[in-house]
C-alpha cells in the first residue's frame, strides 16, 4: 500500500495491496478502514474507492494470512485536512 499521509477533505483514493507467499500461499486476506472517531472498521474490498467525507486521521488495516498459519498485518494512517480558505477586506478612505 503506498499512500500519501495527507489528503483533502472530499479527496477519494483507491486503496490496493498485494500479498504473496512463495511458500505455502496466501489463505485469507482482509482490508479495514477505520474512519475518524469511528468504534470499529468497515471491511472494504482490495481495489475499492474511498471517498474521504471527513476530516481527521483514517486506518487502513491489511492482514493476510498464509497456509501455513502465519499472519501479517500492515497499518497505514493518513490524514485528511479541511481545505484552508482565507479571506480579506480591503477598506478604502
Amino acid at each position: 500500500m503506498d499512500l500519501k499521509e495527507v489528503f483533502l477533505l472530499g479527496d477519494s483514493l483507491t486503496l490496493s495491496y498485494t500479498a504473496k507467499d512463495s511458500q505455502s500461499g496466501i489463505a485469507s486476506e482482509t482490508m479495514t478502514v477505520t474512519a475518524p472517531n469511528a468504534a470499529a472498521g468497515t471491511v472494504v474490498a482490495n481495489g475499492a474507492a474511498l471517498k474521504l467525507d471527513q476530516a481527521g486521521t483514517y486506518t487502513i488495516t491489511v492482514t493476510a494470512a498464509d497456509a501455513a498459519g502465519l499472519t501479517t498485518t500492515l497499518t497505514k494512517k493518513v490524514t485528511v485536512a479541511v481545505p484552508a480558505v482565507m479571506l480579506s477586506t480591503v477598506k478604502r478612505k
